[in-house]
């Protein structure tokens, strides 16, 4: 449903004057925002900013905001427009050759876990669930950038 009415409004307006195509940069932006601040701010490092609506969350607030973003990145790369695939990749790339390495590099102990950031039990299971997916997906983005996407018929 959701890509029948992106395809729609792609084809409405022209390719310079699509709000729909600066919808893609600014979530692409997000996305390398959001992951470059999430490690940052779990490898102890300055956090840039992020979003007022995630900025004010917990660490798993904006992992699942992070997560659902890509999730979202990862549908328009396999959309069978060209011109979106195109203009999704550049961020693509960044996300992949930037952002998984680093967050394949995150190495947490529960201890640390819960006190760094407060975390109870079942916290510590919903954030390595979530960091795992998130690594998953990006890393199935970056295979999905190589792929023929389907046509739909």
């Amino acid at each position: 449903m959701y890509k029948v009415l992106f395809i729609s409004l792609f084809v409405i307006y022209s390719a310079e004057s699509s709000p729909f195509i600066g919808k893609l940069s600014n979530v692409g932006t997000a996305v390398r925002n959001i992951g470059a601040s999430l490690f940052s701010r779990m490898s102890g490092g300055k956090v840039p900013p992020l979003p007022p609506q995630v900025a004010e969350g917990d660490i798993i607030q904006q992992l699942e905001f992070m997560n659902k973003m890509l999730k979202q990145v990862r549908g328009f790369i396999m959309n069978p427009s060209p011109m979106i695939r195109e203009k999704m990749r550049p961020y693509t790339q960044t996300l992949v050759d930037q952002i998984i390495p680093q967050f394949e590099q995150l190495q947490f102990t529960n201890e640390e876990l819960k006190a760094s950031y407060n975390m109870r039990p079942e916290d510590i299971l919903k954030f390595r669930g979530l960091l795992a997916d998130t690594i998953d997906v990006l890393k199935h983005m970056s295979s999905d950038m190589n792929k023929e996407p389907k046509k739909n018929c």
